[in-house]
Order: C-alpha cells, then sequence, then structure tokens
C-alpha cells in the first residue's frame, strides 16, 4: 500500500455529505486532504463510532456547506481540520473528487464547480450516469469518472461495495472499507444497485420480528440483542457461499421441519414473489423508466 499512498498523499477529497456512508469514508483515510459538503438526507446515524478513528488523519480541509457540522469536526480534531471557504477552493487542491449529493442536486452541485482533466471524479448517487456526470463534470476524462454504490457497514470496514469501471484507486478504496466489486457491464451494474434497496426491506423484517417478540412478553433489550446477533452469524454463512448462489442454504432446512414451514407458508402468501415484483420496480427507477407494478392475483 506504499505506492497507493504516495499516490494519494497529494490527493484530496470533495465530500458532498448526505449520509452516514460519506462519513465513514471521511474517517479512514490519513495522507489525504478532504473536503466535505453536508446535506441533511439521512444525517449521521453513529457520529461517535465514525469519530472514533479520527486521530489517523494527516490533514483534512472542509467545505463550508453545513456550518454546524463542519465547525464539529474542526472542533474534535483541531490539529487537522480546516473549514475552506469555498467548494472550488478545495477543488483547486484536489485531484480526487467523491460526490455524494441528493440526485435532485448534483447537476447544479456539479456544474458550479471547475474542474480540470487531470480529476477523477467518483459519484456514490444512485441513478445518476457517467454520460451525465461527463457533460457536468467536464472536461474530467470519461476514463476517470466512477460510480460507486457504497453501503453503511462501510463504517466497520465491512461494506460491500459496487464499483463502474474497474478503476484501481477506487477498487483499493473500497477495498480498505470492506469489499469493492468491480464490472465494466452497466447493465450489470445497474440490475446489482437494485440489491442495495433491499437495505430497508431487511431492517423492516427485523423489526418486523423484534415487534412480534416484544408481544410476545420478552424485553426489547433482550429481544434485540438476541436477533442482532442471530442475524449477524446468519449472514456469515451468506457470504460463506461465496459464488454458490443461496438456494443450497433454503435446501439444507430440514423438510416438514419449523424453518420449513415458516418458507411453505410465506410462498403460499406469495411473500417472495412480490419481493421480487418490487425489485422490478425499483429496477425501473434505476433506469428512468416507466414501470406498472405487477400484481398477483
Amino acid at each position: 500500500f506504499f505506492f497507493l499512498f504516495s499516490y494519494f498523499f497529494y490527493v484530496a477529497f470533495i465530500f458532498f455529505f448526505t449520509n452516514f456512508i460519506t462519513f465513514a469514508i471521511f474517517i479512514l483515510f490519513h495522507y489525504f486532504y478532504f473536503f466535505f459538503f453536508f446535506q441533511a438526507e439521512d444525517g449521521i446515524r453513529d457520529a461517535q463510532e465514525s469519530r472514533g478513528l479520527g486521530d489517523v488523519y494527516k490533514r483534512q480541509v472542509l467545505g463550508p456547506r453545513n456550518a454546524a457540522k463542519a465547525a464539529q469536526l474542526a472542533a474534535d480534531f483541531p490539529e487537522i481540520v480546516t473549514v475552506a471557504s469555498s467548494a472550488q477552493e478545495v477543488v483547486d487542491k484536489t485531484r480526487y473528487v467523491v460526490i455524494a449529493v441528493l440526485t435532485t442536486a448534483a447537476e447544479e452541485q456539479c456544474t458550479a464547480l471547475k474542474f480540470t482533466p487531470e480529476h477523477t471524479v467518483v459519484s456514490l448517487m444512485a441513478g445518476i450516469t457517467v454520460e451525465s456526470l461527463k457533460a457536468w463534470c467536464g472536461p474530467v476524462p470519461e476514463a476517470q469518472l466512477v460510480r460507486a454504490l457504497p453501503l453503511p457497514p462501510v463504517a466497520r470496514h465491512a461494506g460491500t461495495t459496487l464499483v463502474l469501471p474497474s478503476h484501481e484507486p477506487t477498487i483499493a478504496l473500497f477495498n480498505l472499507l470492506g469489499k469493492a466489486v468491480p464490472t465494466d457491464d452497466v447493465e450489470k451494474f445497474n440490475k446489482m444497485s437494485v440489491v442495495t434497496c433491499t437495505m430497508g426491506v431487511h431492517f423492516k423484517m427485523l423489526d418486523s420480528i423484534h415487534e412480534w417478540v416484544c408481544d410476545q412478553g420478552v424485553d426489547s433489550k433482550t429481544a434485540s440483542v438476541y436477533i442482532g446477533g442471530l442475524y449477524h452469524g446468519l449472514a456469515l454463512d451468506a457470504v460463506g457461499v461465496g459464488e454458490n448462489g443461496f438456494s443450497g442454504l433454503v435446501e439444507e432446512q430440514t423438510p416438514g421441519g419449523i424453518n420449513e414451514q415458516g418458507i411453505r407458508e410465506l410462498n403460499d402468501c406469495n411473500v417472495f414473489h412480490e419481493l421480487k415484483n418490487t425489485m422490478d420496480s425499483l429496477c425501473a427507477r434505476f433506469e428512468g423508466r416507466e414501470h406498472k407494478r405487477a400484481r398477483h392475483k
């Protein structure tokens, strides 16, 4: 990693900060200049956890977009954090730019900045194409325009992040945050992007299980610790299948057993069919096309 860190020593980041994911990237890297735009979409879920790695930095330069957050970070890390007067001031000092604003603000924010052919721009904005980035971030070469989709587990260096195209510095960055999954196929990237939208579905399922357990008289703390730990362990089994898919894990359930019963009853209620319908709808939204959701009768 010596070469990589040496390469990035003179590199800074512009972060258009919307959520916990971007903040997690902020606290990982040293030998960098950093710049953030802050914008409240999801907010910071666990700022203290993220700040725990703050002492590894050499220097960060923060943008003034959200003065309160920038001031707080400067107060927390006075030796390494300064606040710039403008976005362009920091862009002029950078070579590697990460953008993560709301998609509705993307064009306005990008076109307001003056980039150079030496810049690399990494977009964390779902649904924003490389073609759009090329139009908004010119004269950055297309080969230096990258899309990536990290999720909150990057804060614990356990994220799995899609990267398009296979851009080695960006792959190296997200491998430090967990695992990067690169592809040069836009269609594959778009289809896989839909999987990120099931994060909320997963948490809602856990929430429903938690509600049911509490309704049975179990206290919330005990239920939370048990359910979270149980599904953490099951996630390790899912990772363990590697490239073999997940049908084998389903088939492992004992015929006539309670796990098989759960699958059968939910299947009879078309839960899994409706999940695929929802993913079709989400995919259409990602690709900017009309879609009429199919309803199971």
